[in-house]
C-alpha cells in the first residue's frame, strides 16, 4: 500500500500505481527480458539484494553494467564506477 503523499505524486504525475512492479515482479520480469534491461537505481546506490538472484541469468559484469544512473542521497558505496557525470547524482552530505 503506498502512502497518501506518493498516492497523491502519482496522480499529479499522471502515473498509474497499478502498473509498477514489487522487487520480486521485477526481478521476474528481467529474468524474461533481460537482454532490453537499463536500471536506474532512485533512493538507493547500491542493487537490493532481492536482485541477487538476478545475476545467475546473467555474467555478474554484465548484469552491473545494467545499472545506468544513480539518484540518491545517502553516502555513495563506490559501486558501479562507470555511471559517471549527470548520471550519477549523489548529494550525500554528512553535516545532516
Amino acid at each position: 500500500r503506498l502512502r497518501n503523499e506518493i498516492s497523491e505524486l502519482f496522480r499529479l504525475a499522471g502515473i498509474d500505481h497499478s502498473s509498477l512492479l514489487t522487487v520480486g515482479e521485477c526481478v521476474s520480469e528481467l529474468k524474461l527480458a533481460r537482454e532490453r534491461v537499463s536500471l536506474h537505481l532512485v533512493d538507493h546506490n547500491t542493487l537490493s539484494p532481492e536482485f541477487c538472484g538476478f545475476e545467475d541469468f546473467l555474467h555478474i559484469f554484465e548484469f552491473i553494467q545494467r545499472v545506468v544512473e544513480i539518484i540518491d542521497h545517502r553516502k555513495d558505496e563506490g559501486r558501479y564506477p562507470h555511471v559517471t557525470g549527470s548520471m550519477r547524482t549523489i548529494s550525500y552530505d554528512p553535516t545532516i
